[in-house]
């Protein structure tokens, strides 16, 4: 009878222990799925909304009269309504800046004062030909600034059609992506290769003026390291996470075992990513230096590390979508 009742508190332990396996699955994947809904990154874009998108950014209401003698577009008043920030930016200052897509006219602000109602006397004048005014637009943006972080919050489309182009209106704001950039920040990478005991070393020092990849305008970043040589993959690192920066100092080296013959065949990829709790890392930038890479600072620093073996070459990379 005793063996019995062990028997049926095993099973029950085991089936107890099974239930709380189970559900702590469904939680995290619950979780998992919260979270990429949460930081999806448009495709086309690759940016991130710094405001969630259910949230209401504001309102824009202006004045708008085109000359049709001098070719300007003249702004009465701007008053910016309702306008949401997060509160984890809320020491930033905000500006607006104007800028006519498919032309260099733009125009921008001083620093606002934060209030519900928002009172801006544009004296700007923008040049717009009548021949640019079909299918064309200004793209107001309202910046969040502090320092030498500059987040573009939020934006607001003034279509440029002909209807459109004396009287006043008003339009909401929305969130802001921006087109996609050539530049994702930079890198300092370290090479050095020592030919008596073919050491070969990869140095991530640190990068600079990383894109905002949070909602509240900071970046957890770490770099991964992939070593192909002709196209095979036979060295992979990552770096430690670095909470917060968007200016992250890395400071790690790698060394592997490299015969002097093969160095001009070896492709160095350096991917800086956004740190997940759940899921792998989101794409910032990349760089990739030796035989296959897309710059002539990535082809320059392997040709430099061998002419000049043994000592330590460090140079800056623009990172790539």
């Amino acid at each position: 009878m005793g063996l019995n009742n062990v028997a049926i508190i095993g099973i029950c332990a085991g089936v107890f222990a099974l239930f709380i396996c189970i559900l702590f699955t469904l939680v995290c994947i619950c979780c998992r799925c919260c979270r990429r809904k949460k930081s999806r990154i448009s495709e086309d874009d690759e940016t991130l909304p710094l405001f969630k998108k259910q949230r209401k950014h504001g309102t824009l209401s202006y004045e708008i009269d085109y000359d049709y003698n001098t070719a300007r577009i003249n702004f009465g008043r701007l008053v910016l309504k309702d306008i949401n920030v997060p509160k984890a930016l809320e020491k930033h200052k905000i500006v607006i800046s104007m800028t006519v897509d498919h032309s260099e006219e733009s125009w921008e602000s001083g620093p606002l004062f934060r209030e519900s109602t928002i009172l801006i006397n544009c004296d700007h004048k923008f040049y717009c030909p009548m021949e640019s005014l079909a299918n064309n637009q200004i793209r107001l943006v309202l910046h969040l600034k502090k320092n030498l972080d500059d987040i573009c919050a939020c934006q607001c489309l003034i279509p440029l059609d002909e209807e459109m182009l004396r009287g006043e209106f008003t339009r909401d704001f929305s969130n802001y992506f921006p087109k996609k950039s050539a530049c994702r920040g930079e890198i300092s990478i370290l090479l050095r290769y020592q030919p008596p005991k073919r050491n070969f070393t990869i140095g991530i020092v640190e990068c600079k003026n990383l894109p905002p990849m949070d909602f509240d305008g900071s970046t957890n970043p770490y770099a991964k390291l992939e070593v192909k040589q002709n196209g095979k993959l036979f060295f992979k690192q990552k770096t430690k996470v670095m909470k917060r920066t968007r200016n992250p100092y890395f400071n790690q080296t790698f060394k592997l075992k490299i015969h002097p013959n093969k160095l001009q065949s070896l492709s160095i990829a350096i991917k800086i990513k956004e740190h997940e709790n759940v899921g792998p890392g989101r794409p910032i930038g990349r760089i990739v230096i030796g035989a296959d890479s897309q710059s002539d600072s990535g082809e320059k620093h392997l040709d430099d590390m061998i002419l000049f073996s043994g000592k330590a070459i460090t140079m800056w990379h623009s990172l790539l979508p």
